[in-house]
């Protein structure tokens, strides 16, 4: 059950789990200890001793290692992608002078259209926990952002391109779709 569980929690090795059970039985209990539960309480639930156990855990560093862990990479990510503009202007006036109005309303409907299919692939490459696939379409993205002056969008794209394990790129993946929401707005205010 604990190897079940730290698969979704890869960023963790010494997550703490107490378990919820039926089984009063002291003497069960090395057996749960032994296949990796921190602690474990019976039903019904007592809420003073799930207090006392979580206390317990929480003055214990695993949690706030695992945590800590987790939240510096997320952290980063906010901060360096906030600190990037959401587009390189000069590109994308570049763009602008050198197409017509309506190669331009094109170009800005294929952007949105690719920016929410490569989203919808991103989501089945995490379900299949495919990181080869998931770093294809980043790359992909990648590109098409930098092409297009969409600094953060590149940026992010590339961080996920990087991610070690699927759990980096789910929690990177909030970021990616409100800066899509607010690049295509961006672009979507040039054609109107």
């Amino acid at each position: 059950m604990r190897r079940e569980i730290q698969t979704q929690f890869q960023f963790c090795t010494l997550l703490p789990i107490i378990a919820l059970t039926a089984d009063a039985m002291l003497e069960h209990r090395s057996v749960y200890i032994e296949s990796g539960i921190t602690d474990f309480l019976t039903k019904p639930i007592e809420w003073d001793k799930l207090d006392s156990a979580l206390l317990k855990l929480h003055s214990g560093s695993t949690i706030s290692l695992c945590l800590e862990n987790h939240t510096s990479t997320f952290d980063e990510i906010s901060i360096s992608s906030n600190s990037l503009a959401l587009i390189e202007e000069s590109k994308i006036f570049q763009i602008i002078n050198s197409i017509s109005r309506q190669d331009l309303s094109s170009l800005v409907s294929d952007i949105i259209i690719t920016s929410n299919d490569d989203l919808v692939y991103l989501g089945a490459a995490i379900e299949q926990n495919d990181m080869a696939a998931i770093r294809r379409i980043a790359h992909s993205m990648k590109g098409m952002y930098s092409n297009f002056g969409a600094d953060r969008l590149a940026f992010l794209s590339k961080k996920v391109q990087q991610a070690n394990s699927v759990s980096d790129v789910e929690y990177i993946i909030p970021f990616i779709s409100t800066t899509i929401e607010d690049t295509m707005a961006y672009f979507g205010s040039l054609i109107e």
